[in-house]
């Protein structure tokens, strides 16, 4: 039988509370064993009898810190995920991202996203990192968000195909639209988080949604409406983000750019204010090349960004947030989101050993 692999890594930790100086991560076979202070007994007793060479001590500068989930990208090294998922997923690995859900758009129609979907299930055999798909669409407002127009109502004749493979992990619909319940109950009878966007839904809907299981808001404050129709001068109409903000069970997606052309900077400190920092989830939306821009447009129109989650996680620094808030947004409340906290997403035990080294202004990045 071969002998495990066992080794540990020394130095300023961030955790949820803060950055703990002195800590030690203990790995065994790709899981971590041990997250505790160097001076505890728990450490001693791990570090016990370690051969030379297996302890790594970071720089006193340095930060180790869970690597970054991302929920919600479409693209990366160039390729749009159901062209290649390897390469995608490689790409922002290589920017400190150890797990992901591959996104694909309704622009591709259900066809596209069943040939997408056969992709990605062959790619999580052969790459570590890829955790499942996350549809966007087909069943979108028509009006709203980039290559509008498509407008498919759910039918569980359609919905089943996409659904058949297994490995599709959350799927993005909006609530007004017909069979949008029944849609919901079925993604969350089959474990798959149901989540709502592209959507001009009104409190009514957005309550039966939730009822019905969704439990994710796709990029709240972003290609989102109303449907109040003709309101009094002066009167600022409810719509879709509204609605949702009153919501207890959910989690919100928000995408952070540099500019502030997704969301505005206001809108994440309102977004914060409203529910808090603890319901949040930094996703990039990645849908092209970077190329020195945060965002990407297509023919002239806003569609996602061109960002990793080591530009996102930047910005957050940029607007005020400390490491610890950065790493809960970027790493451990996505995998919340999606339910697999128990895997990826902090440096407890029993975790996978995703670790990321980077130093205070997360300007480089080492995936270890």
């Amino acid at each position: 039988m071969p002998q495990s692999v066992r080794y540990a890594v020394y130095g300023r930790a961030c955790l949820p509370d803060g950055l703990h100086p002195d800590w030690v991560i203990g790995v065994e076979d790709g899981v971590i064993g041990l997250s505790a202070p160097a001076a505890s007994i728990q450490a001693e007793n791990w570090l016990h009898g370690l051969p030379d060479g297996v302890l790594r001590r970071c720089d006193p500068e340095q930060i180790l810190a869970p690597a970054f989930v991302d929920i919600h990208c479409h693209a990366g090294g160039g390729y749009m995920a159901y062209e290649n998922p390897a390469a995608v997923m490689r790409y922002h690995r290589a920017h400190g991202t150890a797990a992901m859900l591959q996104t694909l758009y309704r622009d591709i129609g259900v066809d596209g996203m069943l040939r997408g979907i056969g992709r990605i299930a062959q790619a999580m055999r052969e790459e570590q990192g890829i955790l499942g798909v996350h549809l966007e669409g087909p069943y979108l407002n028509p009006a709203l968000g980039s290559m509008a127009g498509f407008a498919l109502s759910p039918d569980p004749a359609v919905y089943n195909r996409l659904l058949q493979h297994g490995v599709v992990r959350m799927c993005t619909f909006a609530p007004e639209l017909e069979g949008a319940e029944a849609l919901c109950r079925a993604l969350a009878s089959r474990g798959i988080v149901p989540a709502i966007g592209h959507s001009a839904a009104g409190r009514r809907f957005v309550r039966r949604a939730v009822e019905a299981g969704a439990r994710v808001v796709t990029h709240v404050f972003n290609a989102s409406g109303h449907s109040e129709g003709n309101v009094p001068r002066g009167t600022r109409p409810f719509g879709f983000d509204e609605a949702c903000l009153l919501e207890d069970a959910l989690w919100y997606e928000f995408i952070c750019d540099s500019g502030g052309l997704h969301v505005r900077h206001d809108g994440i400190r309102l977004l914060e204010k409203t529910v808090g920092l603890h319901r949040m989830v930094a996703i990039t939306d990645c849908c092209g090349e970077w190329q020195g821009e945060d965002v990407n447009f297509r023919n002239g129109e806003l569609m996602g960004s061109c960002m990793c989650m080591q530009h996102v996680a930047r910005n957050l620094l940029h607007m005020g947030y400390s490491l610890p808030q950065i790493f809960r947004l970027t790493s451990y409340q996505p995998a919340c989101a999606i339910g697999v906290q128990h895997l990826v997403g902090s440096l407890l035990p029993g975790r996978q050993a995703n670790l990321l080294l980077t130093d205070p202004g997360l300007e480089q990045i080492e995936l270890l």
